[in-house]
């Protein structure tokens, strides 16, 4: 095999993994998934709350 094929299963298999892991994260039970979903949610709400909440504060006079 060639230099840039073992580098191109590398980056492969690197990117499987990755994957992998944040399938597991996401619709797993375990409590590191447990976690992740959590923070997922809470930066969700955060970025709608600025959403939501940028107009009204450019309202108003500072």
């Amino acid at each position: 095999m060639k230099a840039a094929d073992k580098n191109g299963l590398q980056e492969n298999s690197a990117m499987t993994r990755l994957r992998d892991r944040l399938r597991k994260l996401y619709h797993g039970r375990t409590p590191a998934a447990f976690r992740f979903q959590l923070v997922a949610v809470v930066i969700d709400l955060a970025i709608i709350a600025f959403f939501i909440a940028t107009p009204v504060l450019q309202d108003k006079p500072s």
